[in-house]
């Protein structure tokens, strides 16, 4: 009876410790995949990033160079456009107004300067946390005027435009008079939607002469680039420096949002996922022709017509016409860059 009771204690002993061994093992494959989920999530959301920095290339060729203190109701202030980043008037470095002035502080011959976007400057910092409403937001109602499922009365009133379409969005608490809720709804709110969620960011910094001379391949061979003014580098991120390169390069107010703990900052730095790449901004915006803008009395998307003028064609059906230049090429870096 003895000997029963102990081959049982050990097929219960040997069963528990089989079971603590699956047990483990299947919490280290699910700590596995959440790792490679996360690694996976990070790696889109760095290219996320990347169109983003494009696209933030090429619309900072031509616009939002107001002051940032300009009031959005104040007729007088002037809306500044640029002419590209290598100005196509005289190739001289932007961007410059319609005058020919320098719309940053920079060399106006060589572009170089402190801070973005003057050539070697400091690299432009863009967070791209989701924002609690962005500026000029706009409801994502589908249908503002619906028509009655069976139309009985005047066609005049069933098409009806009674109610504004599209709907501006405005934030809670937006004030009561016209000109405060327009102020509002320009300005948006800023805010993290969820704040403390680590997020992506990118940052745009502009190639000197000298980053162009040591560029390297990715193959980790020296291949110096033709240097103009529209050679840029990109830094796509996913982490919570929140776009922060050092420590050092930080303001007090900026370390404050890290608890003024380096180490902290380090680790984040540290967890997170870079990218970097390099790109070159070209003021080319499409073939021999620019379909129009308007067709009878109805707006119409900027189409691309390289091959006719003929509507309704194949060419139709491609993508508007970037009328903030081009990419004319994009390189993956294989190494981080001296400077970013």
């Amino acid at each position: 009876m003895n000997a029963r009771r102990g081959s049982v204690l050990i097929v219960v002993a040997g069963m528990c410790a089989l079971f603590v061994v699956l047990a483990t093992a299947f919490l280290m494959r699910m700590r596995e995949d959440a790792q490679t989920s996360r690694q996976i999530v990070a790696e889109a959301q760095c290219r996320v990033m990347l169109d983003a920095a494009l696209m933030y290339i090429q619309e900072t060729a031509r616009i939002g160079w107001d002051l940032p203190t300009a009031d959005p109701l104040d007729a007088a202030d002037v809306k500044e456009e640029a002419y590209g980043w290598t100005d196509v008037r005289d190739g001289l470095p932007g961007p410059r107004d319609r005058l020919g002035r320098m719309l940053y502080a920079g060399d106006p011959l060589t572009g170089v300067g402190a801070t973005f976007p003057a050539v070697g400057g400091a690299a432009a910092r863009c967070e791209m946390a989701m924002m609690t409403l962005p500026p000029c937001a706009l409801e994502t109602t589908c249908w503002y005027n619906p028509m009655p499922a069976q139309p009985t009365g005047d066609w005049r009133a069933d098409i009806s435009y009674a109610e504004l379409d599209p709907r501006p969005q405005l934030a809670t608490g937006a004030p009561s008079d016209v000109d405060g809720r327009f102020r509002s709804w320009v300005a948006g709110d800023p805010r993290p939607r969820r704040a403390g969620e680590a997020s992506p960011w990118f940052r745009v910094y502009r190639m000197t002469p000298a980053d162009a001379q040591g560029h390297v391949t990715h193959a980790g061979v020296a291949s110096p680039l033709a240097w103009s003014p529209a050679q840029f580098v990109v830094a796509c991120g996913s982490g919570g420096s929140r776009g922060f390169r050092s420590w050092a390069g930080m303001t007090p107010d900026e370390r404050s949002g890290f608890g003024d703990d380096r180490a902290l900052f380090d680790d984040l730095r540290a967890a997170e996922l870079v990218r970097w790449y390099a790109c070159e901004w070209h003021p080319a915006v499409s073939a021999d022709q620019l379909a129009p803008h308007l067709d009878g009395t109805f707006i119409q998307r900027s189409s691309n017509r390289p091959v006719s003028s003929l509507a309704g064609d194949w060419s139709d059906s491609h993508a508007p016409v970037s009328l903030g230049g081009t990419i004319i090429w994009l390189e993956r870096l294989a190494q981080e860059p001296p400077d970013w």
